[in-house]
């Protein structure tokens, strides 16, 4: 029998002879399982944002296996991961709440039973501001429609209640909720997953932590009391409890959280020893406020930095804006990272129109020399038959085969950021068990 041949038929004998062997215990506990206890049940999606930078920098790459295990290729999953609990995080002015209801109005967008549950804590945001940067129909924003906006103060136990609502109604209602995605998981399954729902807090440092009767004396001395000598403390440990108890449900009826905060001074207590890192891709004087399990929860934490000194002006560049840093502080499914650390990337910001996902991925073309030429008369480097300006190109989408050079020769290289493996990096050495 030929090498090549003997040793395929010896790995189809191996993986059988692993596939078929009995597992007592795995029996035992399976066997009376009704409630799944025992089994695999993690399934993760990534919904596209309509930020092509965004979706990469936040994606994964998941393995596809044969029958024997093996990867027989790997797939860019590009987008926000679906039912997960998401901060964004900025000083005043650098468009995070832009950011927050950019990205979820472009994630419900495709589908008909999704919405946008819109706390606005802090009072700043209004309908028509939300209709100008996402385009939504007027409809959206009317009673019944997609996008609910609550401009009120609210608490956590209140938010809890929601979620749980919205939970349990989404469950209620899930054969006519899924849908499937046309992607397969790991082991060749295809996908099926519930319409996403997503929630916007804004900010977490606004709400409310704990509500007490007026009527109680002894609650309301306690709540005096508490937020005079130790409300860190007990927002934290409030927020801490809110997120174990919301994370499961969020998970299996796909809703997804986007937490808005700020960024504090983070001073030390002693003016000869420099404070510690709160988190190893903050600066040393940056500190999250709420409590560590805004650091330990969140699947991504997102950190936004204006740069008002590369800015556009209207004669020139077509509108009025100025570019905005974005760093990956914590990425569970891809690279986390700062600018520092060369893991960050920049997108336009218009003040009337919020982040522009076209010319974000122009200026990152030009960056990495993929287009060339003056933001007046620029081409790609590959593909000269054409140009285009930043001034007018949203006039010139529609006439010129942009779109069509971005997907050709900028996506490729946001395929960059994910992390792919050689097939070879996952096999086992066995050899570091031999001692």
């Amino acid at each position: 029998m030929p090498a090549k041949k003997k040793d395929l038929v010896d790995r189809i004998a191996d993986e059988m002879d692993r596939q078929t062997t009995f597992n007592p215990l795995l029996h035992a506990l399976r066997e009376n399982d009704k409630k799944n206890l025992f089994k695999t049940n993690v399934t993760t999606y990534y919904h596209k944002t309509g930020y092509a930078l965004f979706d990469y920098y936040f994606g994964s790459v998941i393995n596809l296996h044969n029958e024997l295990g093996e990867i027989v290729k790997q797939e860019s999953r590009v987008g926000q991961a679906a039912g997960t609990v998401n901060m964004i995080i900025g000083a005043t002015g650098s468009a995070k709440t832009t950011l927050a209801i950019q990205l979820s109005s472009n994630i419900i967008r495709p589908f008909k039973n999704s919405n946008v549950i819109h706390y606005d804590c802090e009072q700043r945001i209004d309908i028509s501001r939300i209709e100008n940067i996402t385009k939504l129909h007027p409809s959206d924003f009317e009673e019944g429609g997609r996008y609910i906006l609550k401009s009120e103060s609210i608490g956590l136990d209140i938010m809890q209640e929601s979620i749980v609502q919205l939970y349990a109604a989404k469950m209620k209602i899930k054969d006519q909720i899924s849908y499937h995605t046309g992607q397969l998981n790991e082991f060749g399954k295809e996908i099926v997953i519930l319409e996403p729902t997503v929630v916007i807090v804004d900010s977490v440092t606004a709400v409310i932590n704990e509500t007490f009767s007026v009527d109680n004396s002894k609650e309301l001395s306690s709540a005096m009391e508490l937020q005079s000598n130790t409300e860190g403390a007990r927002s934290a440990k409030s927020m801490r409890g809110f997120l174990k108890d919301i994370l499961p449900l969020c998970k299996e009826a796909n809703i997804i959280i986007y937490f808005i905060n700020h960024i504090n001074m983070n001073m030390s207590m002693n003016a000869f020893i420099p404070p510690s890192k709160q988190q190893n891709f903050l600066k040393v004087d940056e500190s999250i406020p709420g409590g560590r399990g805004l650091l330990y929860y969140p699947f991504n934490i997102i950190k936004l930095t204006a740069k008002p000194g590369d800015d556009f002006v209207e004669d020139s560049d077509g509108f009025t804006g100025h570019m905005v840093m974005v760093e990956p502080i914590k990425s569970s499914s891809n690279q986390s990272g700062n600018n520092s650390k060369n893991v960050s990337f920049e997108m336009v910001f218009s003040f009337k129109h919020g982040f522009d996902p076209l010319r974000s991925l122009i200026v990152y073309g030009r960056e990495r020399g993929i287009i060339e030429g003056t933001k007046n008369r620029m081409k790609f480097k590959d593909d000269p038959s054409f140009t285009f300006s930043l001034k007018d190109i949203n006039k010139e989408k529609d006439d010129k085969p942009i779109w069509e050079g971005i997907k050709l020769y900028i996506f490729p290289e946001l395929e960059t950021h994910l992390s792919f493996i050689e097939p070879e990096e996952i096999k086992f050495d066995h050899r570091s068990m031999d001692y």
